[in-house]
């Protein structure tokens, strides 16, 4: 029960971490330019804590990094609809492998939700 518990803390205190990295985001996207790759990856990558911002790549696959998790698909999925307007389900991020996919995946959304 001590071990759930600990699980519990880390958790409330990497979504507390993050709320204002999302709220300051969220403030500069309302004057923010169209989606473009190169911002689309930093922002992914600003949603990870254990990965080094210079993995990130288009041809990453971050389903396999140690730190991806069902939590961490919910900070991304949050990340995209509160930046770029765009609601992404669990098994969108199934069908991307990659980042650059999964950033082709939301272009085309907004495209369609256009």
């Amino acid at each position: 029960m001590r071990f759930l518990g600990v699980h519990i803390l880390n958790l409330v205190l990497f979504i507390g971490s993050n709320i204002e990295l999302w709220e300051t985001q969220m403030r500069m996207n309302q004057d923010s330019s169209p989606l473009n790759q190169a911002d689309f990856i930093q922002k992914f990558a600003d949603c990870f804590q254990q990965t080094e911002p210079a993995m990130f790549v288009p041809e990453l696959e971050f389903r396999k990094l140690d730190e991806w998790g069902s939590m961490l698909a919910l900070i991304v999925i949050a990340m995209i609809d509160s930046d770029y307007g765009v609601s992404v389900s669990s098994a969108d991020l199934k069908e991307a492998e990659t980042v650059g996919q999964l950033y082709d995946l939301i272009a085309r959304k907004q495209q369609n939700e256009a």
